[in-house]
């Protein structure tokens, strides 16, 4: 059976939206929060983005003091979601750090990462510390676990093309944050199991 559709109805061109309301702010901070799992900062940003919106399409309609209840909502959202325990920076970051851990990923490279997401200098140290006190040499242990999956140096079972493309692997890895000790100490090696003992010997 065949309904007939419904006509949209036309916006009046001198409709204005109201300014946003604490509904809108707990609406938009709740989707965030189930999509995301987000630090102060981040939650923040994205209200703040909302009420820019809000302040955008009303135009010359906006007050000083629409603009100031605007950003109280939002700090008092944010304070709710933490009191509630839906963010903790420490968990976020504790969590990043595993996860660029296991990729390899190198210290100044971790740092800027969280840097991004908001999360404090002191916060981002602690949680870096606490991983890498797990571990006997970090700087060694990311390297060998970063070339492994880039497929880089002796991984490549290839002795040509390992030797071809060792500077661009070099590159590759110093941008990527990792030292150049360290960095020339692995490609240095000529077959997996020599870099692998790199660590293995580092474990003991």
């Amino acid at each position: 059976m065949n309904y007939p559709k419904r006509r949209k109805k036309k916006r009046d061109p001198n409709w204005v939206p109201k300014p946003i309301t604490i509904k809108q702010i707990e609406w938009a901070s709740d989707q965030y929060l189930q999509r995301y799992i987000a630090t102060e900062a981040q939650l923040r940003r994205v209200l703040k983005r909302r009420l820019q919106r809000n302040i955008r399409k009303r135009g010359e309609h906006v007050t000083e003091e629409e603009r100031l209840r605007g950003e109280e909502l939002i700090a008092a959202q944010v304070k709710k979601v933490i009191d509630a325990g839906r963010i903790q920076d420490q968990k976020v970051a504790l969590m990043w750090v595993e996860h660029f851990v296991n990729r390899g990923k190198s210290a100044p490279f971790i740092r800027q990462k969280l840097r991004e997401k908001g999360v404090a200098s002191t916060i981002i140290d602690d949680t870096i510390a606490q991983i890498h006190s797990q571990m006997k040499d970090p700087a060694l242990e990311a390297a060998v676990i970063y070339v492994r999956k880039r497929r880089f140096g002796a991984y490549r079972n290839n002795p040509e093309k390992q030797a071809e493309r060792k500077q661009k692997d070099m590159a590759a890895m110093m941008r990527a944050g990792h030292r150049y000790d360290v960095v020339s100490r692995v490609l240095a090696c000529e077959t997996i199991d020599e870099i692998e003992a790199l660590v293995d010997d580092s474990l003991f």
